[in-house]
Formats: structure tokens, sequence, C-alpha cells
């Protein structure tokens, strides 16, 4: 992907597991260059703690675009969005994504994002990991509005129902920790990571 804003160039190929337009915008907006190399990985979605959940599922995405032999630093990424100690997965249907919209009405909830980084462009493979937790809060709105949001079919394959940097916004009263967090990628942890690992620079 071509990029021509930001601080940070590019010192080994970089490769995105992920075929998420908010991923792939977060990491383009740093001004490096990265290839998308999308995992086929299935996903779990519940049995663990959500933290554990979401890194066991970007270490999965990682490796199985490692076994493709790319060479580079391989950056892969799950998202989880919490209730309760219940992680809320992306809504089968509209009713589904109203349901879960009125279950985060008025509450806090947490996003844990879970990041698993695979530099293997030398002999000596190198892997990195980091989970971030944020809190959001969800303002109360009637159920009326609640469904002609979802009618706009934002929310349809988005995890908890709602896109923080779409239409949803309007439903964050309040966060707590990183903001790209919630949208799927904690960019200030990445790339600390990736300048420790000399991936990117200046």
């Amino acid at each position: 992907m071509n990029v021509i804003k930001g601080p940070f160039k590019s010192l080994k190929n970089i490769v995105l597991a992920s075929g998420s337009p908010r991923r792939q915008m977060l990491l383009a907006q740093l001004g490096i260059y990265f290839q998308v190399m999308v995992s086929n990985e299935k996903e779990k979605s519940k049995g663990d703690r959500p933290e554990i959940l979401v890194m066991e599922n970007a270490k999965a995405k990682a490796e199985s675009i490692l076994k493709t032999k790319v060479k580079g630093v391989i950056i892969a990424a799950d998202t989880a969005v919490v209730l309760n100690g219940a992680i809320l997965g992306k809504p089968k249907d509209k009713e589904d994504a109203i349901s879960t919209l009125k279950r985060l009405s008025g509450k806090w909830h947490e996003v844990y994002t879970g990041c698993f980084i695979i530099d293997n462009t030398s002999d000596n493979v190198h892997s990195e990991k980091f989970v971030v937790k944020s809190e959001v809060f969800m303002d109360k709105f009637s159920p009326d509005i609640i469904k002609k949001y979802v009618d706009t079919k934002e929310p349809l394959d988005k995890a908890g129902s709602y896109a923080i940097q779409g239409i949803g916004a309007f439903f964050v009263k309040e966060i707590r920790g990183s903001y790209s967090n919630v949208i799927g990628l904690p960019v200030n942890e990445l790339v600390r990571h990736l300048l420790r690992i000399s991936a990117i620079g200046v």
C-alpha cells in the first residue's frame, strides 16, 4: 500500500495480516509502505478470557502468513468487545445488532486488541506480542435511533455492532485508554514495538 504522509518509513518489508480497511488506514497514516496478506485462519470467539482469546487469534493469523514463506515483519491483530465478561462478536443480523446495542446502552464496556508481530527478515525469527484494553461508555439513545443506525448497515460486520470511527461515533460518550485500539489497532504501542525491532524509522 502506498502512503504519502506520516513521520515514519519502512526499514523492512512489512506485512499486515488483515483485510480490515480500518487497520489498513491506521497503519497507512504512519507514513510507511506495507503489503496486505489476509489470513484465512478461523478465529476463536469464545472459551478463554478476552485478553487470551485476542492474543491466540492474532498469533494464529501471523503464523498462518509465516507459513507462506514471505520474508518480512508480519503484523496481526484481533479485537474483542466485552460486556460484563461476555464477548460480543459480530451480529448475525439486524435484530442481533439492535439487541447488542440495547445491551451496551448506558453502560461501560471493554475493547481488547491483541497484536502479534513476527520478524523473519533474518535466520533468527523474532516475535513480539502485546494486548491493549480500552474502556468505552455508550450513551443511551431511543430504540428508534438504534434501529435507524442499524438500518445504515454499518454495524453488521463490526464486533459489538458499532463503528467508533464511523456513523456510530455518536453513541460513544467517553473513552478511557486508546482510541485507535477501539478501532482495531493500538497505534502507540505498535509503533514502539516496530521501532524496537528496527522495522520502521524516520
